[in-house]
């Protein structure tokens, strides 16, 4: 009975359809069922043997005619793994759900393609049409693997690329690396009055702004007599990027916002120096002369993202140990 409705059946192998005759002349009823068996098993040593290609690479959710085409790969090479999970032959379809994943894996598995996620990419590309995979350099910063990296937490979402039919979805917040160096140098000052008491260059492999940056005066001079703190770009006599007034705690904090108008988005950019003057006003002291020291003490004083993508945060603990310390500006 299994055979009769064999016989019956149209056979779609390759994207194709086929319609098996019922009958051949001069042919007995079990030879027609052999020969019919003949025809299905050529048709499907011949789809085992071509190579799947797609230039996209497909994942969960991808659509279109690859998908299509990489189930019956997978349906026709069944001998060598099951792959029944992207459906029976003439059942395929264009979605590429949980099922072509887990029947990908099988074959990714058994075939030597590492990590087996049931991620269709340049590995398993290359294994399907039966060559090596060349080394592809990866565009700088960020490598684009065999499988998409996984999503930084919630509350910081992550930026996706979009790749033909796959999102790969960046690291945020990613490693940067920034390093921030202090490049005044400790002074006694003769006089009062709007003074230089930092400078330090920031520099990375790959473009990083920061939005905000926080110093705390670690010296004996006293709080009260520091007053109107300025941001400079490129020198102590550069354009103002923000203003700032000390706290109680001896705080001082730049928030930059950006400006699209402005030089380097008017942001603290990897690749230049910057200065902070402020105002020192003459008080009373004893036989130690007050001294003023602006200092990063920690990470988490710096705002620091992606140039290009001020969505995505840089961690900047890679090649910075802090505190940072500044210069010591003794007042006389």
């Amino acid at each position: 009975m299994n055979k009769l409705l064999l016989a019956a059946t149209v056979i779609s192998l390759s994207g194709a359809g086929i319609l098996l005759p019922m009958s051949v002349h001069g042919a007995t009823l079990e030879e027609q069922i052999n020969a019919l068996l003949a025809q299905i098993a050529n048709l499907q040593t011949q789809l085992a043997a071509t190579p799947f290609t797609s230039s996209g690479d497909l994942t969960l959710g991808s659509k279109g005619a690859a998908v299509k085409a990489l189930q019956q790969y997978l349906n026709a090479n069944g001998a060598q793994v099951a792959a029944s999970g992207a459906g029976s032959p003439g059942n395929e379809t264009e979605t590429f759900g949980s099922l072509t994943k887990k029947a990908l894996a099988k074959w990714q598995a058994a075939n030597g393609v590492s990590p087996a996620a049931g991620y269709f990419g340049p590995k398993t590309r290359a294994k399907m049409a039966g060559t090596a995979a060349a080394p592809t350099a990866a565009p700088a910063p960020v490598s684009v693997p065999e499988i998409p990296a996984v999503s930084a937490p919630v509350e910081t979402p992550a930026t996706s690329v979009a790749t033909s039919a796959v999102s790969v979805f960046l690291p945020n917040p990613f490693e940067s690396t920034l390093k921030i160096e202090t490049t005044y140098p400790s002074i006694t000052l003769s006089s009062y009055g709007e003074k230089t008491l930092t400078a330090f260059k920031v520099s990375a492999d790959e473009k990083i702004a920061i939005t905000r940056i926080r110093f705390k005066n670690k010296g004996t001079f006293n709080n009260l007599y520091l007053i109107k703190f300025k941001l400079l770009a490129n020198s102590d006599s550069g354009p103002v990027l923000a203003e700032a007034d000390i706290s109680q705690g001896g705080v001082v904090e730049f928030t930059l916002t950006s400006d699209t108008a402005k030089e380097n988005k008017g942001l603290i950019v990897s690749g230049n120096s910057y200065y902070v003057r402020g105002y020192l006003v003459t008080h009373s002291y004893g036989a130690e002369k007050p001294y003023v020291r602006l200092d990063i003490e920690s990470a988490s004083d710096v705002s620091a993202y992606d140039y290009n993508d001020l969505n995505r945060t840089a961690t900047i603990t890679k090649n910075n140990s802090f505190p940072i310390i500044g210069p010591q500006i003794t007042a006389f």
